[in-house]
C-alpha cells in the first residue's frame, strides 16, 4: 500500500443532476450524440481568439515525461461536431509536429467549443490512457479531464478505450488507509445488498462500488496559461472507483454534467473529398491578395524586392493576420548566406505567408528546403503558403492536397539534402529526376533561362507532392497557377542517347 496521499475519483454510470457554476447539464442514463446545427466554424475560431486567453494562439506546448518538449496546433480541418444534451459542440485536436512525435506518448488534447445562445465557451479536453491495463478485466480506459481556458478544473469522464461505457467522475482526497476501509465498507455492501431475495422498497436507490487502480499521464501537473500555454505531463495513481445504482425499475439515477464525454466512433467516417489543386489555389490567393491589399503590406513587398533583388544573400519577413482581421508583418531579417534564410517568430502570430529573396543567378522558384518548410505550418488554417521574389518576379507556392503533401513530406530522410545544389540527395529518385529531366531541356525545346523552374514543376508533378505554384503580378495584386506542359517527341524519331524526348517545354497559365 501506498503510503502517500492519493487522488480517488468516484464514478457514476448512473444520473444525478448537479447544480454548479460550472455544471450546465443533466444527463440521462445512455447518452446519444446526434448531428445537430453546425456551429461556424469562422465565428468559433473569432470567438476564441478574443476570448480563448493564451489558447488563442491556438498552440500549446507540452513536456513529456522523459523531459521533451513537443508543440501541438490545432488542427481545424479535423474538426468535429455533434450534438449532446441539445446543445451544439465542436471538438477540435491539437496536432502535434510529425517531425517531433507521433502523438502517440500518453495523452490528446482538444479544444471543445459549445454555442452558448449566440455566445460560445469552451474547454480543454485532456484524455490519457490507463497504463496498468493488466488489473482491468475489461482492457482498461481512458481519463477524461477537462480544463477551462483559464487552467482550472472542470468535469472528469472515464470511458473504455473506444470510447464506449462513459462515466462521470469526481476527484476526492483520500489516504491509502480510507481507501482499505472503504474496500472493506464495499465488501459488505456486496454481501448485504444484492442477497438473493432480498425485498426491494419502490424507488429506493442502492449504489454498488467497485475500487482499482488506475495509473495514468495527467496533464494538469505544472499547468501553466501565462502568455502561452505549457503543459508538463507526470504520472499519477488515482483511485478509480465505479458504482452503479439499482431499483426497483421505476425509477431513474443521476450521473455528472459539464462537457461531454468524447465522441464515440459509431461508424467509420467518410473520406474527405478529394481537394481539387486549383480550388485550393484560389483559396491561397485570396487570402493574401487581402493581405497585400493592405498598403503597409505590399510596401513591405516592394521594399523587400527594391532595396534586395540585386542581393547576394537572402532577405525575408513574415506576413500575420491580427484577431480583428487586418494584417501586419514582421521587421527584413537577413542571413550570411545566398542559399538559406532562417526567420524566427513570435509563437503568437498567425502566420500567413513567409516571404523571402534568391539572389541573382539563383531559381526564381522554390528550393526543395522552401517546399519542406511548408510542413512547419500545415496545421494553420490561415497560412497561404512561401513566397520567393527574384529579380522583380514573385511566385507564391500553396499546399492544394494536404494528403499527398504528408505522404511526400514522409519521404524527407531518404531525398532531402540541402547542401547538394539540386536540394536532393545524391542517388535518391527526386535526384535522378532532376538531372535526367534538366537535361533534356535544352535550347531546342526550352527557351527559359531558369532551368531549374521547369525541372522543379516537372518534380512537383512527378512525385505527387499536392503543392502548386503560382506567380503574382504586382500591377493588379492578382496570381496566376503555373503549370508545366511537355510535348513529346514520336517515339520513332528519337535517337537514344542523342536527343531529347521532348519536342517543346513551356511554363504555361492553368487552372
Amino acid at each position: 500500500m501506498r503510503n502517500k496521499v492519493s487522488l480517488r475519483i468516484t464514478i457514476f454510470t448512473a444520473c444525478t443532476i448537479i447544480f454548479a457554476a460550472s455544471i450546465f447539464y443533466a444527463c440521462r442514463r445512455q447518452e446519444v450524440l446526434i448531428k445537430s446545427h453546425p456551429i461556424n466554424e469562422a465565428q468559433a475560431r473569432a470567438w476564441l481568439q478574443k476570448n480563448g486567453l493564451a489558447y488563442k494562439n491556438e498552440t500549446i506546448s507540452v513536456q513529456t515525461t522523459e523531459g521533451k518538449w513537443l508543440t501541438a496546433t490545432l488542427n481545424w480541418r479535423q474538426a468535429q461536431q455533434y450534438n449532446w444534451q441539445g446543445r451544439d459542440y465542436i471538438d477540435v485536436p491539437f496536432q502535434f509536429d510529425a517531425t517531433q512525435t507521433s502523438g502517440n506518448f500518453g495523452a490528446r488534447f482538444n479544444l471543445v467549443v459549445r454555442s452558448k445562445g449566440n455566445e460560445f465557451e469552451g474547454a480543454i479536453r485532456i484524455e490519457t490512457p490507463d497504463l496498468r491495463l493488466a488489473d482491468f478485466d475489461d482492457g482498461g480506459g481512458i481519463v477524461q479531464q477537462y480544463e477551462m481556458l483559464d487552467g482550472k478544473r472542470a468535469n472528469i469522464w472515464f470511458s473504455k478505450e473506444d470510447y464506449t461505457n462513459a462515466q462521470a467522475a469526481f476527484v476526492q482526497n483520500i489516504t491509502p488507509a480510507q481507501y482499505a476501509q472503504q474496500k472493506i465498507e464495499q465488501v459488505k455492501n456486496d454481501e448485504t445488498v444484492l442477497k438473493p431475495g432480498l425485498a426491494t422498497v419502490a424507488r429506493k436507490l442502492t449504489t454498488i462500488c467497485d475500487s482499482k487502480w488506475v495509473t495514468t499521464y495527467s496533464g494538469n501537473c505544472n499547468y501553466s496559461v501565462g502568455d502561452h500555454v505549457y503543459v508538463r505531463l507526470c504520472r499519477h495513481d488515482y483511485y478509480i472507483t465505479t458504482c452503479e445504482t439499482y431499483d426497483d425499475g421505476t425509477g431513474e439515477g443521476g450521473g455528472g454534467g459539464g462537457y461531454p464525454p468524447a465522441p464515440q466512433p459509431t461508424q467509420p467516417q467518410q473520406p474527405d473529398p478529394k481537394p481539387d489543386p486549383c480550388d485550393e489555389a484560389k483559396k491561397a490567393a485570396d487570402s493574401l491578395k487581402k493581405a497585400l491589399a493592405q498598403s503597409d503590406v505590399r510596401a513591405q513587398l516592394n521594399k523587400l524586392i527594391q532595396d534586395h533583388k540585386n542581393s547576394s544573400n537572402e532577405y525575408g519577413f513574415g506576413i500575420y493576420k491580427n484577431a480583428d482581421g487586418s494584417y501586419g508583418f514582421t521587421e527584413i531579417a537577413t542571413s550570411n548566406s545566398s542559399n538559406s534564410l532562417e526567420f524566427s517568430f513570435d509563437a503568437s502570430l498567425n502566420i500567413v505567408a513567409l516571404v523571402h529573396t534568391h539572389p541573382p543567378g539563383s531559381s526564381a522558384i522554390h528550393s526543395s528546403t522552401d517546399i519542406y518548410g511548408l510542413n512547419n505550418y500545415i496545421n494553420k488554417t490561415d497560412f497561404a503558403g512561401s513566397i520567393v521574389t527574384h529579380g522583380d518576379d514573385v511566385h507564391l507556392l500553396s499546399i492544394t492536397d494536404v494528403a499527398k503533401y504528408r505522404k511526400f513530406y514522409e519521404g524527407k530522410e531518404n531525398d532531402y539534402d540541402k547542401n547538394d545544389p539540386t536540394g536532393w540527395k545524391v542517388k535518391s529518385k527526386m535526384n535522378k529526376n532532376f538531372y535526367s529531366f534538366s537535361k533534356d531541356l535544352n535550347s531546342a525545346n526550352y527557351d527559359g533561362a531558369d532551368v531549374t523552374f521547369p525541372t522543379q514543376l516537372y518534380l512537383m508533378d512527378e512525385a505527387k507532392m499536392g503543392v502548386s505554384l503560382q506567380k503574382y503580378n504586382t500591377t493588379n495584386n492578382s496570381f496566376q497557377v503555373k503549370s508545366l506542359n511537355i510535348e513529346r517527341k514520336d517515339i520513332n524519331t528519337i535517337v537514344p542517347g542523342s536527343n531529347s524526348p521532348y519536342l517543346s517545354v513551356t511554363v504555361d497559365d492553368g487552372c
